[in-house]
């Protein structure tokens, strides 16, 4: 994906909608990042930014911030929100691993968004997969009390990974009424369901 700033949005409109990961590694003040009190929610892989920004228009109150690996992928989503003045949003370049691990302090977030991870299909890649236990209990320690985990995936193989990995979280709860609605659908699961494909879509309580 190419990325070109275009002449009527200069680079400083943007700027402001970007955070970076700390360095050395260490908790996000939020209420810094944002200027304001939060509630706060992250959303990991934001892809090309279809949920982050219609989560963001929605629910202006509640403040985003999307991470995602991709460096191209944060200028093209810090981009849309800036045209769009989507002042309760923000993207970081980070791994997601890290970033969860450093960044977030316990009981900080009042929802973390996990939809379609990529499952790096060659068993030589596997490696590469971030969805492992390490990473859920961290999703378990950054919600605050009745926070919600929400998952999301198109990908049997996956999909039963990500429900067993929340499942031994002992302070995390099946919470199938906290589903969001289909206003906040992803590129990828509206394509999985042209496509005939089954989307596993659901969500976890903190306890």
């Amino acid at each position: 994906m190419s990325f070109r700033l275009p002449k009527n949005l200069p680079a400083e409109r943007i700027r402001p909608f970007i955070t970076k990961m700390p360095d050395p590694p260490a908790p996000l003040d939020l209420s810094a990042v944002f200027g304001r009190p939060g509630p706060f929610e992250v959303e990991i892989g934001f892809g090309k930014g279809r949920f982050l920004i219609n989560a963001a228009t929605e629910w202006p109150q509640t403040c985003f911030l999307g991470v995602e690996v991709r460096d191209v992928l944060r200028d093209y989503v810090a981009l849309r929100l800036a045209r769009d003045e989507l002042l309760n949003a923000r993207v970081m370049q980070a791994d997601a691993r890290q970033f969860m691990h450093h960044a977030i302090g316990d009981g900080t977030l009042r929802a973390v968004h996990f939809y379609f991870p990529d499952p790096w299909w060659k068993k030589r890649h596997h490696k590469r997969r971030i969805w492992t236990q390490d990473l859920f209990r961290d999703y378990e320690r950054v919600l605050e009390p009745g926070g919600l985990l929400h998952l999301a995936s198109d990908v049997e193989e996956v999909w039963e990974t990500l429900t067993a990995l929340a499942e031994q979280c002992p302070n995390l709860v099946r919470a199938e009424d906290s589903v969001l609605p289909p206003l906040c659908t992803t590129n990828f699961e509206d394509k999985a369901l042209r496509d005939g494909r089954d989307v596993g879509r659901t969500a976890y309580r903190r306890v």
